[in-house]
């Protein structure tokens, strides 16, 4: 997935929410008579998400003190008890800290623990949507964050059905342009890791065609690979390598694919798509010299891949086949160049 995930979290969760305080905000005089700790259980609330949104923008920017934020918000979302809170914002919250140090020490315990609490946070903001009409809007916003969440979780571990059923109800319920074509993008990579091709392919278009045009260079580019990937594997390799070229147009280093919120599932993956890559670099060479020298790279990744993938790797035939063309069409420039 893309960087503007994180982007668009922070955005939604501390600045929306923050403005719309439709479940944490200061409790009434009345519910604070009744229950004296719900206004000092609502400012440690507070506090940890404030200190989360710190933690998002720090690791959004590559800062230095990211981990000692991250290390400062457990403390603080340890003292709110958001845990075993029954708010949902409270266990969205700790869904997010799980998945944040997931992504430290990769511990699969913390996707386990995300997921619980992103299923009480879908569930929950259902039954708001239901009994409070006035706070309706935040209630569907928050479940459709806490259903991409999930989704993604899903998308770690490799369970793709649950993925792509997580983002049917997340699209179900998004009405944002921009985060519609992220939940497309992302529902056509698990479709594609399922084998159903041409499914993914219209899912990547869908959600090119529903991107806003001013954010096809921050939101577009991973789309535009992961079409030339399943374009590939539909047996179209030069409609895949055009939307290669395309991608490139807008980020000419391959900068979205090495950027921190993307990752390949399976990891070995990543050979696949940088192949593909040369193969593209290939075809736009002038001199014979360089077109043989980017082939030989694009061979050296689908070696990577064929050597890495196991024997059940639904793609690995395609690979061995676009290693054998891979290699002849090098043959060819090489034997041109020769005659010449």
């Amino acid at each position: 997935m893309s960087r503007v995930a994180i982007a668009l979290f922070v955005w939604l969760l501390f600045v929306w929410l923050g403005a719309t305080p439709a479940f944490a905000a200061k409790p009434s005089i009345w519910t604070q008579a009744a229950n004296p700790d719900a206004a000092r259980d609502a400012s440690k609330l507070r506090a940890a998400m404030a200190g989360h949104e710190r933690f998002l923008r720090a690791s959004d920017a590559h800062a230095p003190e990211t981990l000692s934020l991250l290390v400062g918000v457990r403390a603080l979302a340890e003292n709110a008890r958001i845990g075993n809170s029954n708010d949902p914002v409270a266990r969205y919250l700790a869904a997010r800290l799980e998945r944040a140090s997931f992504d430290l020490d990769h511990d699969a315990r913390r996707l386990a623990r995300a997921k619980e609490h992103l299923r009480f946070v879908a569930v929950t903001g259902e039954s708001l949507q239901a009994v409070a009409p006035t706070s309706e809007r935040s209630a569907r916003e928050l479940r459709s964050l806490a259903l991409y969440d999930l989704a993604v979780c899903h998308a770690h571990t490799g369970a793709r059905k649950d993925e792509i059923a997580a983002y049917d109800e997340a699209l179900a319920l998004e009405v944002h342009p921009l985060r519609r074509s992220v939940h497309l993008a992302n529902r056509a990579e698990a479709l594609m890791a399922e084998g159903r091709l041409q499914e993914a392919v219209r899912g990547y278009r869908t959600s090119l065609a529903e991107l806003p045009a001013v954010a096809m260079g921050a939101a577009g580019v991973t789309t535009l690979w992961g079409l030339a990937i399943a374009l590939d594997r539909s047996g179209d390799l030069d409609g895949g390598l055009e939307s290669v070229k395309l991608a490139r147009s807008y980020d000419p280093g391959d900068n979205a694919l090495k950027d921190d919120g993307w990752f390949f599932v399976p990891a070995y993956d990543e050979h696949y798509y940088a192949a593909l890559g040369q193969w593209q670099a290939a075809r736009v060479e002038t001199s014979p010299a360089a077109r043989i020298e980017a082939l030989r790279r694009a061979e050296e990744r689908l070696r990577a891949f064929i050597d890495a993938a196991p024997t059940s790797e639904r793609w690995l035939p395609l690979a061995e086949h676009r290693l054998r063309q891979c290699e002849r069409e090098r043959s060819l420039v090489k034997n041109d160049a020769t005659t010449r």
